[in-house]
């Protein structure tokens, strides 16, 4: 909690030194109108910022819209919208700067004076200089643009879609040819997860009929006070089809032996640490192993270890582990199937191959083959960050089918 306490203290410096700036940009302007529009437009960030802070910290309840705005702003227009704004108007400021002082000094060589341009007019019978005229567009750009994609992002939250997806599994027992997996991954219930999302995310589930339930972690965003909600709805899950869970790292967040001890207190299989359970399917033994939380390749490659220590040798494997770079190490392992979460599908994708995917991660959406392996990434079907671009919310129907 002490680093999530100085990550909300950075964001909240963030948010006001990027305001204080967006407004030195603004104070030539002098119609009344426009001063209480612009002044309203900063309070709504300011406000959503701090809305944002507090109930993470569960002082207040939770409004999506405002913690959009505010999670937005601190995490995406700051970042590649004012910073680089600021940037720019530094560098052509002292461009100009620099471009004066050679024309005075070419002047007082000549005998001439030099001096700042005149005001152009302006709508509304204003006259702005064409550096504040700049500086108006710089300030206004990352505030508009932060306001639509709040909108868009709070539109998208009541949004999924199902997947489905025929996964080739080297060495597939004839008795599990086409076994029908669900799987789901990052509900992050709490965060902008909504409840009436949970029921009609828990009915699709039901929809599909499916033999096996795999979740691979971040069922909550960050609170344990989130695991009531959490639980109801798994237990929803556990009446479809038998239901097995891997850890993600926000589970890990506020208490995660605490969230252990209540989830496997209420009979669920939350497995860590190469912990697995064995289950009879179409009369075929089926092993399910979680593994623990992991990032780096080393630490995928000591999770991974885990779980092939526990492996049973007349059991047919399936791995959960929540990063999918994790892989890597499964295959080295020859681990025939992975299910993976964690990339939310890159969340701001361009393209199918470009965003954040590819730059985040080595494996990050859909369905992979590697060394006679298999691995199949969700994009999750909650939301941590309010915002997806080309990358939507999914539960995935797995159909398995024996390799060529």
């Amino acid at each position: 909690m002490v680093f999530f306490w100085m990550v909300m203290a950075v964001l909240a410096l963030e948010c006001l030194l990027s305001l204080w700036w967006l407004r030195r940009l603004w104070r030539h302007v002098r119609h009344p109108a426009w001063r209480m529009m612009l002044a309203a437009v900063m309070a709504g960030v300011a406000l959503s910022m701090a809305w944002f802070i507090a109930s993470r910290m569960g002082w207040l309840p939770k409004i999506r819209a405002l913690n959009a705005l505010g999670m937005l702003w601190a995490l995406l227009a700051v970042p590649f919208g004012v910073i680089p704004c600021l940037l720019c108007w530094t560098a052509w400021d002292l461009a100009g700067t620099l471009r004066l002082r050679r024309k005075e000094r070419l002047g007082r060589l000549a005998g001439i004076q030099v001096s700042d341009p005149a005001p152009a007019a302006a709508p509304g019978g204003l006259r702005w200089t064409r550096r504040q005229l700049l500086g108006t567009g710089l300030a206004a750009t990352p505030l508009a643009a932060t306001y639509a994609a709040a909108g868009v992002g709070v539109s998208q939250i009541w949004n999924f879609r199902r997947r489905r997806l025929d996964v080739p599994v080297t060495g597939l027992p004839p008795e599990l040819e086409g076994l029908r997996i669900l799987h789901l991954s990052d509900t992050h219930v709490g965060g902008f997860t909504p409840s009436e999302n949970l029921r009609a995310i828990a009915q699709a589930v039901a929809d599909e009929k499916p033999e096996l339930i795999l979740f691979t972690g971040d069922l909550i965003d960050h609170a344990n006070r989130d695991l009531p909600v959490s639980i109801a709805f798994c237990e929803k899950l556990r009446a479809i089809a038998p239901l097995f869970f891997c850890e993600g790292n926000h589970d890990r967040i506020d208490d995660a032996e605490f969230l252990r001890a209540q989830m496997r207190g209420r009979g669920f299989a939350w497995l860590t640490d190469g912990q697995c359970r064995t289950l009879l399917l179409r009369g075929r033994r089926v092993q399910v192993l979680g593994a623990s939380w992991s990032f780096g390749a080393r630490g995928h490659e000591a999770a991974i270890a885990q779980c092939a220590a526990s492996r049973e040798t007349d059991a047919f494997p399936l791995l959960m582990a929540h990063h999918p770079d994790a892989f890597d190490a499964a295959a080295a392992a020859d681990f025939p199937l992975m299910l993976a979460g964690h990339s939310h599908g890159g969340q701001l994708m361009l393209t199918e191959r470009l965003g954040a995917g590819p730059v985040a991660f080595n494996y990050w959406s859909g369905l992979y083959r590697k060394a006679g392996s298999s691995l199949v990434v969700s994009n999750g079907i909650g939301h941590w960050f309010p915002l997806r671009l080309n990358a939507p919310a999914e539960i995935a129907v797995l159909r398995l089918a024996r390799a060529g």
